[in-house]
């Protein structure tokens, strides 16, 4: 999977993946709502539909609205206690009890205000921190350790550290808007559960929250979380139908 920003991929793999809409987004970083129609998506693919996504099957097509900047007024969400400790949960690509991460993550010390205000200080962190290139990491430990990663490796060293930290996160998949390619790339973020809601976090691209041009496609670290967006490649097609 290819990431949504120019990071020295390889063009032929970007040409297969690249997903072009029927018109550009202009200034896509800067996109606060976003209303697309997504055609072509395998029957297995069911669009997540919460926080500030809300995507509806129309025939056999999706159609999705994103206002990730709007993540406060969207609806409460009720993490019971087992909901709440998958979140925190140490994993094999964000292994947040490793000594380093912990030490990492505590390294930032007292953060000021909520959830929110964690989640930028590790994402500013992980700009300052690490380099944006096309290198395979397989955890968050590589990307400590190389100082260099893709979104994927961004992901999961930010899930790493906000898990550390005791900040409830998930990693998710899907697309992005990537002005260089006048078109959607597939692209990995993350998701932070901040007083009942849900934040859309980049750590890629240094978003709190992120554009609206995230479209999550399925939520998961795991190779059998992601199996559902790989039927996806090379199929679907997206519309523009509103963007502000």
């Amino acid at each position: 999977m290819r990431c949504g920003k120019n990071t020295g991929s390889v063009h032929g793999v970007i040409d297969f993946t690249l997903v072009r809409p029927d018109r550009p987004v202009a200034a896509p970083r800067a996109a606060r709502m976003l209303r697309v129609r997504l055609s072509g998506m395998p029957e297995t693919l069911i669009l997540p539909s919460d926080g500030t996504q809300h995507c509806a099957a129309e025939g056999e097509d999706w159609v999705c609205t994103l206002r990730p900047a709007d993540w406060r007024d969207s609806p409460v969400v009720d993490l019971n206690a087992a909901d709440v400790q998958h979140a925190l949960q140490p994993s094999f690509v964000a292994p947040s009890r490793h000594p380093r991460i912990e030490a990492t993550a505590q390294g930032l010390g007292d953060v000021d205000g909520d959830g929110e205000a964690l989640a930028r200080a590790l994402v500013d962190w992980i700009q300052a921190n690490v380099r944006r290139e096309a290198v395979d990491v397989f955890t968050a430990l590589d990307v400590l350790d190389g100082g260099r990663a893709e979104c994927q490796g961004h992901a999961y060293l930010y899930a790493a550290l906000a898990r550390a930290r005791g900040l409830p996160t998930r990693i998710v998949n899907g697309l992005v808007y990537a002005q260089g390619y006048e078109g959607f790339l597939y692209h990995t973020w993350a998701e932070s559960w901040v007083d009942g809601h849900w934040l859309p976090v980049d750590p890629t691209f240094g978003q709190v929250p992120v554009d609206a041009t995230h479209i999550r496609l399925v939520d998961g670290e795991r190779l059998a979380d992601l199996a559902p967006m790989t039927d996806a490649v090379g199929r679907v097609g997206i519309a523009i139908l509103e963007v502000r």
